[in-house]
């Protein structure tokens, strides 16, 4: 079984538990940078941008521990924080459950682009959902 490997430059989904307020935390982020730690087997570093958070604070840090891998799906817990984070790849599906309001900005980039990478890099100016 292929397990689910976070790449720099790529899009995923990423829910928070718990989140911010009584529900869980929804964004997609994009990862810049994924550092695994000598230190312990199943700890990383990922540097990410986080789409839906407040504009300006968006750039973000985490250290993860590995709790779960699956195909198409990675759950870790937040070092320092009583967080846990499930990441999932960024697909069309995903967007439509979280961020309807923004599908149809999203299709019709889609439609005049080649990638979704590029169609989220686009989006991400007005994508701001907590």
């Amino acid at each position: 079984m292929t397990r689910f490997t976070l790449e720099k430059g790529k899009w995923y989904g990423m829910t928070m538990y718990p989140g911010y307020g009584d529900t869980a935390y929804h964004s997609p982020i994009r990862v810049k940078d994924v550092r695994p730690l000598k230190s312990g087997a199943g700890w990383i570093d990922i540097d990410f941008f986080n789409a839906a958070y407040a504009q300006g604070v968006q750039d973000f840090t985490y250290r993860l521990r590995m709790l779960k891998r699956g195909e198409q799906y990675m759950l870790a817990a937040i070092e320092e924080m009583d967080r846990a984070i499930s990441l999932v790849p960024c697909s069309l599906g995903w967007m439509k459950k979280y961020f309807p309001d923004q599908v149809p900005r999203l299709t019709d980039i889609m439609e005049n682009m080649a990638g979704f990478a590029v169609a989220m890099d686009r989006l991400t100016s007005s994508c701001h959902h907590q």
